[in-house]
Order: C-alpha cells, then sequence, then structure tokens
C-alpha cells in the first residue's frame, strides 16, 4: 500500500484515541469530546477511521439499533476534504452495512451544508424529512434534513436506493 492511499480500520481501542484527536481537531470550537468518548464505548456504537499512512485523516460514528444504523459523525480532516475522501469513507461504510445485514441508514445534515447535501444525494440517500432548529450554529439555528439510503438496494446499484417503507 502506498502512502497515499486511504484505508479504513474499524473503531477500536486502539484506535479510538486517533479518532478522538481528530475530532477535537476538526471541532476545536465545540468540546462534545467526553460525549463522544461515552458514546464510543457503548455496544451498539460502531466506528470506522481512515488513514493516509499513518495519519487519521477522516472518521464516522455511528449507532447501530437492530436492523437499521443512525449516521451520528462523519467528518474529514480541512486539508483532504474536496478529494473524494468522505466518498470512499461512506462507500466503505455502505459494504459494512450489507456484510451486516442492515436494512436502512438514516443521518441528518444541516440545511447550510451544501457539499455533504451534495455527497449524500449522489450517494443515493432520500431526503425523508425536515428537523426544525435541529443545529445550533455561532447563535443561530440552523434546520437539519433527515436522509435514509435502503441497504438492501445497495446491493444491486450503490448510487441509487431509494428509501421506502417508513
Amino acid at each position: 500500500m502506498s502512502d497515499n492511499e486511504i484505508y479504513f480500520e474499524e473503531l477500536t481501542q486502539k484506535n479510538k484515541s486517533d479518532i478522538l484527536r481528530l475530532y477535537n481537531e476538526i471541532y476545536s470550537k465545540q468540546n462534545h469530546s467526553s460525549l463522544i468518548a461515552h458514546l464510543i464505548d457503548k455496544p451498539s456504537f460502531f466506528g470506522l477511521c481512515g488513514y493516509q499512512g499513518n495519519q487519521a485523516i477522516c472518521f464516522l460514528l455511528a449507532n447501530a439499533v437492530l436492523d437499521e444504523i443512525d449516521i451520528i459523525e462523519l467528518a474529514v480532516k480541512e486539508n483532504f476534504r474536496r478529494r473524494g475522501v468522505a466518498f470512499k469513507l461512506l462507500s466503505y461504510f455502505q459494504l459494512f452495512c450489507i456484510e451486516r445485514k442492515m436494512q436502512k441508514v438514516f443521518l441528518e445534515v444541516a440545511q447550510n451544508n451544501a457539499a455533504a447535501i451534495s455527497l449524500y444525494e449522489k450517494l443515493g440517500f432520500d431526503r425523508i424529512g425536515l428537523r426544525k432548529n435541529y443545529y445550533s450554529q455561532n447563535g443561530f439555528y440552523i434546520d437539519g434534513n433527515s436522509y435514509c439510503k435502503n441497504v438492501n438496494a445497495i446491493k444491486n446499484n450503490p448510487v441509487n436506493s431509494t428509501c421506502t417503507g417508513l
């Protein structure tokens, strides 16, 4: 594997510190790392950490309940954004969902996060709802869009898998 290749590892106690360190670097103004650390230790919690060389560059944290999984956090280190890293991370995550026989993937995204919305829609997530005042940013409330992807459809068409039957 070359130093420029990105690879992903499932969350373990070994790389938990990498995720927390990256979380603190990306979200330096918010101090929720103790909450994230607490969530990571729950049995229903799942995470992926992406590396280039030995440097953690992205992560995804999710919570599984029965056959559904909710993406709680997805973040990419600033100097790796707009380079396809999040697309690769979510693509790898979808394989995880297929292997674990998940049925649906859910997530929320702030309405003002155009890059993330574009990514999720490109990957075939369907907008299924609106959460009024879901996020707080710089003293203002931002609505959140709720998205869903049907995992069964990923097997046949990873980019276009309508989420129905909610």
